[in-house]
């Protein structure tokens, strides 16, 4: 091999070594592994994933810059607080945009497209039913809870939106997996999906937004317990009505 390949050939296992420790990091953040505030140490995560400080701190400033890690001058690097204003405000663009495209959605699903919500939903509700792991339960039910939602924007066609969310929503997904904490509130939430599909066979229009309003601001009315519980992982409190 000459050295020009060589250097190729390492550069590649350095790209795909810096994936490995991005994706196994950041998945250790969404699903609260690393919880909010914990102070983590370049010297070691070197050590953990055995690499210089160098891909470690290529790492931090990306989920830095997913605003999953705050780098602090002189204090530390830590893992980013539940930010909750942030939280509103992407609520609120999420019950906007959605209700919209779920009103298109009514004049174009197909009996396929139909079906392929339905099975999602028969999904949860044998996660539900049957998980006898709660952590497993929580983690399992909130991707067929994302994926759903994911489906209604691929169906109206608008899977690029669905897609510039998701990497918005670093705080209200970490949230989110805290307010799940129980089956009463996957219950609630599966009931509420059962609900949204029935207003779209029905072609209710009016009963869209509420509906939405209810689900996917739900949490807030657990906020207070939640922020009592993990007092520690928010910052911009809630205080009030959102």
């Amino acid at each position: 091999m000459n050295i020009k390949g060589k250097n190729k050939g390492v550069n590649m296992f350095k790209n795909k070594m810096n994936d490995t420790i991005y994706k196994t990091l950041k998945n250790e953040i969404m699903l609260l592994d690393l919880q909010p505030g914990t102070a983590i140490s370049e010297t070691e995560l070197a050590e953990r994933f055995g690499v210089s400080r160098t891909p470690i701190r290529q790492v931090l400033l990306k989920l830095s810059e997913e605003g999953l890690v705050d780098v602090i001058p002189q204090k530390g690097t830590f893992i980013s607080l539940i930010d909750m204003k942030y939280i509103d405000d992407i609520t609120y663009m999420r019950i906007e945009l959605e209700s919209a495209l779920i009103k298109k959605v009514m004049d174009n699903i197909t009996q396929t497209q139909l079906n392929s919500l339905l099975l999602n939903l028969s999904k949860q509700k044998i996660v539900i039913d049957y998980a006898d792991n709660i952590k497993n339960a929580i983690i399992e039910f909130n991707s067929l809870d994302n994926e759903f939602h994911r489906m209604i924007f691929e169906i109206a066609d608008r899977l690029t939106i669905w897609n510039i969310y998701t990497k918005l929503s670093p705080h209200y997904m970490r949230f989110r997996l805290l307010d799940i904490f129980d089956k009463n509130v996957m219950n609630q939430l599966y009931n509420e999906h059962k609900d949204l599909i029935q207003l779209i066979i029905n072609k209710e229009e009016q009963g869209i937004k509420p509906l939405l309003e209810k689900h996917l601001k739900g949490g807030f009315s657990r906020i207070n317990q939640l922020q009592y519980k993990y007092k520690d992982y928010f910052k911009n409190i809630y205080k009030g009505e959102f």
